[in-house]
């Protein structure tokens, strides 16, 4: 019996294919990929009150995009207030909660959709102030820069456990 080198080969191009799926797609360069895999947080009673807050913030009666929690990774969003977890924000109307530091804020300026806060941050190294700006890029995906001169950040929406 002869086997031909597409039937060996076959079966490792599949695997080689499908051993990429589950993970989240890596950022094109120029704006942040639309594929999420799982961008679930932990059960509410697992979470920190303001997480819950923000996840499940009415945005029918208050449209402000920007509120909720966001993760720099989908499978980051199952991290928050669980273990330790730099690549998060938990924005809720009028704080912003991120590692380990709370900044309180106040709109400074809106422009489409793009925002300017004013905020006033609170950690163990010591207070801070400074402005903070976010770009929405979708329903699900923002842009968080902490401070004029810092490295934005994309970040995705994450969504409570049902």
């Amino acid at each position: 019996m002869r086997i031909s080198r597409l039937s060996i080969l076959a079966p490792a191009m599949l695997a080689i294919t499908l051993a990429g799926c589950g993970e989240t797609a890596a950022p094109r360069s120029g704006g942040i990929s639309s594929i999420r895999i799982d961008p679930n947080l932990q059960p509410a009673e697992r979470l920190r009150y303001d997480t819950v807050e923000a996840a499940t913030h009415d945005h029918i009666n208050d449209p402000v995009a920007y509120v909720g929690v966001w993760a720099a990774t989908a499978d980051g969003c199952g991290k928050i207030d669980i273990e330790p977890y730099d690549g998060f924000a938990v924005i809720a109307p009028s704080s912003i909660r991120q590692f380990e530091e709370l900044c309180s804020y106040t709109r400074r300026s809106a422009s489409g959709n793009r925002y300017e806060f004013d905020a006033f941050c609170s950690a163990e190294s010591g207070d801070t102030t400074r402005v903070i700006s976010i770009e929405i890029r979708g329903n699900d995906q923002l842009r968080l820069k902490n401070s004029p001169g810092a490295r934005a950040i994309d970040m995705y929406r994450c969504r409570l456990t049902r």
